[in-house]
């Protein structure tokens, strides 16, 4: 995971490793009950960012897509910064759920 592509190759590796450990930090915090409990603001969000998972590919990846739609209710009743990260990682925490209960678990698998 290389999300900046300025700087040294060393100063992109400390990103990364600062990167993961803030996540797994969240996650670690919020690990017992970030796919159940319900998040202020979430219903809003989910319904503006259109999220969709329709099943796998030939290859068993989990096939998954957003499409950004009507953002004025978000406007109307904006969400804390903390709120949506939060509900965005809870989004990310859903599909990978999904991906690692899609993907073939076999020695040959990539």
């Amino acid at each position: 995971m290389i999300t900046n592509n300025k700087g040294t190759h060393e100063a992109k590796i400390a990103e990364c490793i600062d990167a993961f450990e803030r996540i797994g930090g969240w996650r670690r915090k919020h690990a017992a009950d970030v796919l159940t409990k319900e998040l202020v603001g979430e219903q809003l969000l989910f319904d503006a960012m259109n999220s969709h998972v329709g099943g796998v590919d030939l290859y068993g990846h989990l096939v998954w897509a957003e499409r950004l739609g009507d953002i004025g209710a978000v406007v109307d009743h904006p969400l804390a910064v903390e709120d949506a990260k939060a509900i965005r990682m809870k989004t990310m925490e859903a599909i990978r759920t999904m991906q690692l209960q899609s993907e073939p678990f076999s020695d040959d698998a990539e």
